[in-house]
């Protein structure tokens, strides 16, 4: 007894007019869910019914008078008055929905519609001969129509405008829907409709005596100010959020997208408590360049592992040229890189794409050069051929070609002495 009396309490104490509220928002939450129940089941009384007119369509020959139901939920007899008459042409194709099925309604619209969609049906004796010639004429303009003329209304049923031609069949063939055979469903399932539409008018019902009610609109007039004022005291929130986020510096935020790259290439490793750096990201940051997270992927590519100093001079180069010469693209140049070369800077591709579709997701732009248009400098130069020879076979000034050399050799050396390259490139680069 002590139990229930204190389990009860909080109900006791509560506030008459808020006990009322809450009522009212219990029913009407059980409003809709015996709404969205009647809905489900208008559903299911509606593929009921096309089932029954898949049957009657076998026995019958087409064309054939029907009043469809476009929206697939007016299942009881009462609506016949709102279908729309319409001659039905015969079966165009089937989905994973069923049997589609090309009508000229009495609006002089084509529609393709579905089983459920057939709502009724004229079942007296008509001139199937001159049906027949109709239907051609209406299969006629359906095919010339585009794909474009062709509309789509609620439950997948198509739609466009008929022609003139469709528009006087329309007179001639079609009668009014009150003159049909409804097609209907189970009488269970017509009951079981009934009954959830009146319990939903019951929840209606109580919902109104509570509306009625003068304290109730008082609560509820409260209660809307309260949520009013809760509601602006939000957007003034989001108002200084925003503002606050705002003052946030811009290289704080272009740090967090880089953190993200380089997480996301696997530089970094997240402890929870810190960052600790990869193989990759020790070789990135050995490195000096424009983009260190690509010089690294480059130099640490297997491609490059076993290449001979003056190719991998030549690869080197084609990561730096961007930063050393300018309009690289209108340099002629006798020396042109190796098969080799070429190879590993084809390789090397992918891993470039990869890297620059991870900048572009997190809005970090960064360079990321691969360009073997003055590699063969480079390769020939490491391979013993003179400085004279090299300025007298290039169109490019004897200071870019310095730049050129300088950033390459400068880039060879950082990889000499990177822990992470001890091992093939960084051997390589010393000699």
């Amino acid at each position: 007894s002590d139990a229930n009396n204190s389990a009860n309490a909080p109900l006791e104490a509560a506030d008459p007019g808020e006990l009322t509220i809450r009522m009212f928002e219990k029913l009407q939450g059980r409003r809709r869910e015996e709404k969205r129940a009647a809905k489900l089941l208008r559903q299911q009384l509606a593929d009921e019914r096309g089932a029954i007119a898949e049957t009657i369509l076998s026995q019958k020959e087409t064309p054939l008078p029907v009043g469809l139901d476009l929206s697939a939920s007016s299942v009881t007899e009462g609506y016949k008055y709102y279908f729309l008459p319409a001659l039905l042409v015969g079966c165009v194709d089937r989905d994973i929905q069923g049997n589609r099925y090309l009508c000229l309604g009495a609006d002089n619209n084509l529609y393709i519609v579905y089983p459920p969609n057939i709502a009724a049906y004229d079942d007296r004796e008509l001139d199937h001969d001159a049906l027949v010639a109709a239907s051609e004429d209406i299969t006629a303009r359906a095919s010339a129509l585009p794909a474009k003329a062709w509309s789509t209304l609620a439950k997948n049923v198509v739609r466009a405008e008929g022609s003139p031609a469709t528009g006087a069949l329309v007179c001639s063939f079609i009668p009014e829907a009150t003159s049909m055979e409804v097609i209907l469903p189970s009488n269970e399932g017509l009951r079981a409709l009934e009954e959830q539409k009146a319990r939903i008018q019951g929840i209606k019902a109580e919902l109104d005596i509570i509306r009625e009610d003068k304290k109730m609109a008082k609560l509820s007039r409260k209660r809307s100010q309260a949520f009013a004022k809760a509601g602006k005291i939000m957007d003034e929130a989001a108002a200084l959020r925003e503002n606050l986020e705002g003052r946030i510096s811009g290289s704080w935020r272009d740090f967090l997208r880089l953190v993200a790259v380089l997480q996301g290439q696997r530089a970094i490793e997240d402890r929870g408590t810190h960052f600790e750096f990869s193989p990759l990201g020790l070789v990135a940051r050995d490195l000096r360049g424009s983009n260190e997270l690509w010089l690294a992927q480059a130099l640490t590519h297997p491609s490059l592992q076993l290449l001979q100093p003056p190719q991998l001079a030549a690869v080197v180069a084609s990561l730096v040229a961007e930063e050393a010469v300018s309009r690289i693209s209108v340099v002629g140049c006798r020396y042109p890189a190796s098969e080799e070369v070429m190879q590993v800077i084809e390789q090397l591709q992918d891993a470039r794409r990869e890297l620059w579709a991870a900048q572009m997701h997190e809005g970090v732009e960064f360079g990321m050069c691969l360009d073997a248009s003055l590699s063969g400098i480079v390769e020939a130069w490491a391979s013993g051929v003179g400085w004279e020879d090299i300025v007298r076979d290039c169109d490019l000034d004897e200071g870019d070609v310095a730049r050129l050399l300088i950033r390459t050799v400068d880039t060879l050396r950082q990889a000499s002495y990177c822990e992470g390259l001890s091992v093939g490139v960084g051997p390589t680069a010393r000699r």
